[in-house]
């Protein structure tokens, strides 16, 4: 804790990790929500876009989860689990639009490892 201000004691805010900031974190989803809906403007048949959309919403949530469970301060293992399911979840959104019966197969098991890194 840093010292009192105006009687309110002010908590330091951990330093972000060397892995990256958490804003670079929930970018992530962002530019899968832009890539969803570039795909859907370019014609795209909506059940190849819908994953990208997926990937957006999920990616977002997760990362503000993890920023919220800063205060806790995760272990190192705890937010490279975070990183690896976050790259295999934007992985298999992307191979949704070559091969998409592996592409939703490798987003499945990003967003399962996603639900494992949030207990």
């Amino acid at each position: 804790m840093k010292p009192v201000a105006n009687g309110v004691p002010q908590v330091a805010r951990p330093p972000d990790d060397a892995s990256g900031t958490i804003a670079q974190r929930t970018a992530a989803g962002s530019a899968a929500w832009l890539a969803g809906n570039l795909l859907w403007v370019s014609g795209s048949a909506i059940y190849r876009v819908v994953f990208w959309w997926i990937a957006f919403r999920v990616l977002t949530i997760a990362g503000e989860r993890l920023e919220l469970n800063r205060v806790l301060q995760p272990s190192r293992s705890a937010r490279v689990w975070f990183t690896l399911a976050a790259i295999t979840t934007l992985a298999g959104a992307a191979s949704t639009t070559v091969a998409p019966a592996i592409g939703v197969r490798t987003i499945g098991c990003g967003l399962l490892a996603l639900t494992h890194g949030s207990r």
